[in-house]
């Protein structure tokens, strides 16, 4: 206010003097903002999207004139807002040794990852533009496609339930033993069905898809039981994220893994926590060894 002011009462003062001088007082008003791109590197490394809402309000002001360089950085300053959104930093969260705390994997040390369960933070809203997004994130965070093994699974299913038809008595005697010898080529091309859940009904015989199948059957190994979402800073969730989340979900339920979700406003209980260690004390609970045990009594609080 102070320098609106003074150029106002004084403005006329400086009418007649030469442009060059006018132009020398404008340089020297914005020496400071000039020296600051000797720190570009340090805030390209620190932050990459402000680096370039800088540099291009910097760009824009210079070459467009001050109103057209303002508007360039509000656009620049959305499009990053948008990108933020749209393809956030999701991270593979593991315990801290000897506490209740869960970071990044990746920043630290000697993180301890209990086998059999992984934990994903998704670190914005979910919505229709970063559904597909965080989808392949969470393929990307347990290790394979739970729809792919999901068809996998039925089409072996399918195979073992046509060898028998004509080999009831050997099943009963020897298990799966009794199918090491047979093949079959018949492909199933139908992938609605292939995508149903499976059915094990009418099975003489428990089906552990871990283990090895009888001869010319080959189903992915999934060594993953349990899935934790941290969803402590996802403030919403659109129609779109909410059919796409659910879809998704129901793809790991299928094949046997179980979903539980954390940090939510509305707490549903046997699925939803209110923080990542209670959820991960529920599943240890659940499949308990000696590691476990003696992890549990160094971490309950």
């Amino acid at each position: 206010m102070m320098a609106m002011i003074v150029t106002v009462a004084l403005g006329f003062l400086l009418e007649p003097l030469p442009r060059s001088v006018l132009g020398a007082l404008v340089i020297v008003n914005l020496k400071g903002m000039l020296m600051q791109f000797r720190e570009i590197h340090y805030l390209w490394r620190r932050d990459k999207p402000e680096c370039v809402v800088w540099v291009g309000t910097c760009l824009g002001a210079t070459l467009l004139g001050l109103d057209l360089g303002l508007a360039v950085g509000l656009g620049v300053e959305l499009f990053t807002v948008v990108f933020r959104i749209q393809f956030p930093c999701c991270s593979v969260l593991a315990n801290i040794p000897r506490t209740d705390l869960y970071r990044n994997r990746k920043d630290y040390l000697n993180m301890i990852e209990h086998k059999g369960v992984k934990i994903l933070r998704m670190p914005s809203p979910i919505f229709f533009a970063n559904i597909e997004f965080f989808r392949d994130k969470l393929a990307e965070a347990v290790g394979f496609n739970p729809l792919r093994v999901l068809r996998k699974r039925n089409k072996a299913l399918r195979k073992l339930k046509k060898m028998l038809k004509g080999n009831d008595d050997r099943i009963a005697e020897n298990g799966l033993g009794g199918l090491f010898c047979q093949t079959t080529d018949e492909s199933y091309t139908n992938k609605e069905e292939m995508d149903l859940p499976l059915d094990l009904k009418n099975l003489p015989f428990s089906v552990d898809w871990n283990t090895d199948l009888p001869f010319n059957i080959s189903v992915p190994r999934v060594d993953l039981h349990s899935l934790i979402l941290d969803f402590s800073a996802v403030s919403f969730l659109d129609v779109s994220a909410l059919k796409g989340l659910k879809t998704a979900l129901k793809e790991l339920i299928r094949v046997d893994v179980d979903i539980y979700i954390v940090s939510c406003d509305e707490i549903r209980t046997s699925m939803f926590f209110v923080t990542i260690h209670d959820a991960m004390l529920h599943i240890l609970e659940q499949h308990k060894d000696g590691k476990t045990k003696n992890w549990l009594k160094e971490t309950r609080f």
